[in-house]
This record gives structure tokens, sequence and C-alpha cells, in this order.
């Protein structure tokens, strides 16, 4: 006896709605793929505006304007602001919205050190009227998507510290103050050092450390042994690479402004040694 085998029915006797959705599904997830790449991409660094227009340096313009800028990237780089969106391929992403939580909590210290200090003569001296309307708009939750939008209220913060950055430069109603002092300098960097106190901690905790408990009750163990997981120290060091974003103001140049410190430092070469380097601080 012959036994003839049933051939496979060919895809062409899909029915026609299979094949479209399979086609569609198909080009859709690729487009996706390649949209979350280019969306994963760290933005570019900027260099900082020192003078107003190109001419004039006025103290405090250089940090007003970095802030600014630095907030506009978080929210104008390629897929925009990222952290509160619920709909693919942003939902599945998680470097970006790691950047940016980085980025605002720097943006978030500087702005309430600019509203507090820098725009004050003493403690018992007015704030400025517009950095105390948009200083408080970079706390809303960052992943707030609706009622208000995150963005919306970043993005009205943004043109309050535009409003005073201008008013610095002459070209509002009304003068504002930036005082450029040591005191006000040191008040933002204890807050950049208490942001960062911890990482050196966290990014240790990638092996397995042991650690001794001092503030224990009586039945705990006096050591302690822990080891944190490599998702949560990429996500950490993304979240410090928007630190930096906020924090890298300066550049290299043979002229220092007004309101700059320029400083010097020794970087390690294996092939020449020690090589100096010289750099500076805006404010």
């Amino acid at each position: 006896m012959i036994f003839k085998r049933k051939n496979a029915a060919p895809s062409a006797d899909k029915p026609l709605w299979v094949r479209v959705a399979t086609y569609a599904g198909s080009v859709l997830l690729v487009f996706m793929l390649v949209l979350s790449m280019y969306w994963s991409r760290t933005p570019d660094v900027f260099w900082v505006s020192e003078k107003v227009d190109g001419e004039r340096t006025v103290i405090g313009y250089a940090t007003t304007d970095t802030l600014i800028r630095v907030a506009e990237t978080m929210l104008d780089k390629p897929g925009g602001y990222l952290s509160n969106d619920v709909m693919p391929p942003s939902v599945f992403l998680d470097n970006i919205p790691n950047w940016e939580v980085g980025v605002l909590q720097q943006v978030r210290d500087l702005a309430r050190v600019m509203r507090n200090d820098y725009s004050r003569s003493q403690s018992q001296s007015s704030e400025d009227a517009d950095l105390a309307d948009a200083e408080p708009r970079f706390f809303i939750e960052h992943t707030k998507w609706m009622f208000p939008r995150a963005e919306n209220e970043y993005r009205t913060a943004i043109n309050g510290f535009a409003s005073y950055r201008d008013r610095l430069s002459g070209i509002g109603d009304s003068e504002a103050q930036f005082f450029a002092r040591a005191d006000n300098l040191r008040e933002w960097l204890s807050q950049v050092e208490k942001r960062l106190g911890s990482v050196t901690r966290r990014l240790g905790n990638s092996v397995a450390t042991s650690v001794v408990n001092t503030f224990r009750p009586p039945h705990q163990p006096v050591v302690t042994r822990f080891q944190s997981r490599r998702d949560q120290m990429r996500h950490l060091l993304l979240k410090r690479r928007g630190d930096c974003a906020q924090l890298k103001c300066g550049g290299e140049s043979n002229g220092v402004a007004p309101d700059c410190v320029e400083y010097s430092y020794v970087k390690q070469s294996s092939a020449s040694g020690e090589t100096g380097r010289k750099s500076r601080w805006c404010w």
C-alpha cells in the first residue's frame, strides 16, 4: 500500500487579515526597536554661555543660563521627557528615565539654592518673585503624566528662570540680584555633597561587602553582609550621569570671566607621567 503525504497548506491559503496583521506587527516591532535605540542615546554636552549676546559679562548669567539649558535638554532631547510616559516604546525603557532623574535632582538642588541664597543678600531680605514662583514647579512628581503634566510644570519653571536671567541682563522691567559669594557657593556644594554622598557606598555594594552595624538593636548581628544586583548598579550609574550633566558647567579657556574661578588639577598619564590641566568654575 502506498501512502501519500499530505502537503502543508501554503501561506497563500491563510486569510488575508492574518497575513496583513503579521506583516504590520513585524514592521511595528522593528520600528519600535529602532526608535527605542534612538531615544536611549544620552544628549551631548554643551558649552556654557558666559556672556550676554557674546559681549557683556554679567555675574550669575552663566549659572542661570546653564540651569535653563540643562532643563530644556531634559525636555527637548530625542523622545522628549520619558519618565512619565505610559505608552510603548518609552514605557519599556529605563536608561534615559534614570538619567532624567539624576538631571532633575541637580536642577532642583540648584533652583532651591538660587531662590534661597544666590538671589538674596541675607536671610531677612525678600526673595525674587520669579524664582519664588518657578522653583516649586520643579518639585512636582516626575512620573505625573496628567492634571498637571510634569513637562508643563517644568516648562513653566524654565520660563520663570528665563525671566530672572533676562532681568539679570538688564532686559526686564526690574533688576535682579545674584550674590556670587563664597558662602552661597558653599550652600550649593553642600547640597551636591549630600546628594552624592552615598554614591560610593552604593557603588561599592556591587561586590559582597561586610559592614559593621553600629546602630544595631541587641538581637541583631554586629556585621552585616550584603550585595546589590547589577540592574540596580546600572540604574544608579545612569542617575549619576544625569547628575554630572548639571554639574559640568565650565570649560577650558585662557581668559577668565569675572564670575569664574580658575583652578588647576593634575591628571595621571601612563605614558608621560603627570600632566597639568587647567579649568574653571563659573557662577
